[in-house]
């Protein structure tokens, strides 16, 4: 052994989770995200627009196909909404100046639709 060289006797590493701990955890979050929401979709960027799109949040799911048209009371699963609200959108790509007269990117998204709540069914 080398001088000045410990040598370091390590326990075995575990595994983050047990494959049935990880079914587990994968199911409630399922069912979570299945909740359904009863809401008015926007769309904001098209008034009185259709807007068609496939949506499967996991793996297993089957595909479903929403057809959503603006100003429209629908009843969509948790994970839906959280999908318009939040990934239906883009960064605006301009500059703005700082207050020494240095150009930075402006960080403003633009949202393309949105889901209002009414209610959680």
């Amino acid at each position: 052994m080398a001088r000045g060289i410990k040598a370091v006797i390590e326990e075995p590493v575990k595994p983050f989770a047990i494959h049935g701990d990880n079914e587990d955890r994968w199911e409630k979050q399922r069912v979570e995200e299945s909740r359904l929401i009863k809401g008015v979709f926007n769309d904001n960027e098209l008034r009185g627009g259709t807007i068609k799109f496939p949506f499967r949040k996991f793996k297993n799911d089957k595909i479903n196909v929403y057809e959503l048209t603006d100003g429209q009371e629908y009843e969509l699963p948790l994970s839906v909404v959280r999908h318009l609200n939040t990934d239906c959108a883009y960064h605006q790509h301009s500059y703005i100046l700082d207050s020494a007269g240095k150009a930075m990117k402006n960080p403003k998204k633009v949202h393309r639709f949105s889901f209002k709540p009414i209610e959680v069914c």
